[in-house]
């Protein structure tokens, strides 16, 4: 479940970067202070059109898949089309500005509404204090500046509001409710947005979540979002093994793409499968990579030492960390070589 939206104009939460009144008339920055009231109304009138279509850019990314297919590139933007999905540049600030600073040919970079020219402004983009991206932009015909917030919505889910149990015991004490906070989850995992080269400390991860306006994602609402949904009734949870369904049966044998759809371990090697191009091991949720893919960091409210899932694809599919809620310590070869993650946005 997305977060609401109550229409295009809400998403983006236009802000001026100055407004100034003068005989009941809102006037934005502009080349000339006698600019024609006509001309102001336009670029107002042009407003919803043109957040359509920024957001229809914004939310759909690689609308064209030239950038996926290799056709084109960014220098923020992984080169080889292997390691990109069109879901990756869905709310992407470096695919955008890619876009809007000229970057991706066959790809206008002005928005052009009925009476308007939207020009970025190369130098402006930036973080704002939430981790949304912030854009300056310049209406061509009449100078008219202004700026726009952007949120990054695509690749979360909301976590309903109800009880949870944490870890792989149905008989276990870590029993948790979310009543009263909005709990966002992404979807997948931060190691390959925009680019980013494995970030190896704990610290460094919890400072990518926190310039975007999130926390690092804690286990126990990880599980949240691994388990099949049930009811907690009289200390007791059930607990599925895998995020499908509660089925405790795994295929093994003569494995075929479906079934490494659903989780990619050592032997979907032989299939030639781009893990990273799939959403393998979906939970009830939409959050994806539950089990198997990389080994991924948490923190862990409960029990601090136990903050790795450790399921991934170089275990074959018989081995029993391959079960949701099932936690180790972190060991030193993997600190070296880097872990995945993701982040937890709490409204």
């Amino acid at each position: 479940m997305k977060p609401s939206r109550k229409n295009s104009i809400a998403k983006f939460s236009i802000f001026v970067v100055m407004i100034l009144l003068f005989s009941s008339t809102l006037l934005l920055l502009s080349r000339d202070s006698g600019v024609k009231q006509s001309v102001k109304g336009d670029v107002i009138t042009e407003m919803p059109e043109f957040l359509s279509i920024l957001n229809r850019r914004w939310e759909n990314g690689d609308l064209e898949k030239l950038v996926v297919s290799g056709k084109n590139k960014c220098a923020d933007i992984p080169s080889d089309p292997s390691e990109l999905t069109g879901e990756m540049l869905k709310c992407n600030d470096a695919y955008l500005k890619c876009v809007l600073t000229g970057n991706v040919k066959e790809v206008t970079s002005v928005i052009k509404t009925l009476k308007g020219v939207f020009r970025a402004k190369k130098n402006s983009f930036r973080t704002g204090t939430r981790g949304d991206l912030i854009i300056d932009f310049m209406e061509k015909n009449s100078g008219v500046e202004f700026s726009t917030r952007l949120e990054h919505f695509c690749h979360s889910r909301f976590l309903p509001e109800k009880i949870y149990s944490a870890g792989a015991d149905p008989y276990g004490e870590d029993v948790w409710d979310n009543y009263g906070r909005k709990l966002f989850i992404d979807t997948g995992y931060a190691l390959h947005a925009n680019s980013l080269k494995p970030i190896l400390d704990l610290k460094g991860k919890k400072e990518y979540c926190y310039l975007r306006g999130k926390t690092l994602l804690q286990s126990h609402i990880f599980d949240a979002a691994s388990f099949f949904p049930t009811k907690y009734e009289y200390g007791f949870m059930f607990k599925s093994y895998f995020p499908w369904g509660k089925s405790r049966e795994i295929k093994t044998m003569e494995l075929q793409k479906k079934d490494c759809e659903r989780i990619y371990t050592k032997e979907c090697e032989k299939l030639k499968l781009n893990y990273l191009q799939m959403r393998p091991a979906i939970g009830w949720l939409g959050v994806y990579h539950t089990l198997g893919s990389e080994v991924e960091q948490f923190e862990n409210l409960f029990h601090e030492d136990l903050i790795l899932k450790k399921s991934n694809k170089s275990l074959e599919r018989k081995n029993s960390w391959h079960r949701n809620g099932k936690r180790s310590r972190m060991q030193e070869e993997q600190i070296s070589l880097g872990v995945a993650f993701r982040c937890l946005s709490i409204k």
